[in-house]
């Protein structure tokens, strides 16, 4: 296995564990008033932010990096994906405590 199919594959096991946690509800979006306005302007619901993260794939993959706030603590995955004709940018990281939970820190209209 070469080194870009271990980081696809790691990537898509990534994807598969958020996914799950999005599909079962277990997550929240962090309260930062750009990750709600875009609701507002374009009309979108929160089944819109959930159709957003389920659709993410490796090619949306942009890169991860070690949290500031905490450092030693899970890293932030970062991701840009088209919906309804905007491109967005979703940065994310993995909680793994019993149940795994995702921590949606940014899910805006990329550069806002």
């Amino acid at each position: 296995m070469t080194l870009e199919n271990a980081k696809d594959q790691f990537v898509k096991n990534t994807l598969k564990k958020m996914q799950t946690c999005i599909s079962n509800g277990n997550y929240t979006i962090d309260k930062r008033h750009k990750n709600f306005d875009y609701l507002f302007r374009l009309n979108m619901t929160i089944a819109d932010q959930e159709a957003i993260m389920l659709q993410l794939s490796v090619k949306d993959f942009r890169s991860y990096e070690e949290d500031r706030d905490e450092p030693g603590s899970e890293w932030y995955w970062k991701f840009k994906t088209r919906y309804c004709q905007n491109t967005f940018y979703i940065k994310f990281k993995i909680i793994e405590v019993g149940e795994d939970f995702i921590f949606i820190k940014s899910l805006h209209i990329d550069g806002e």
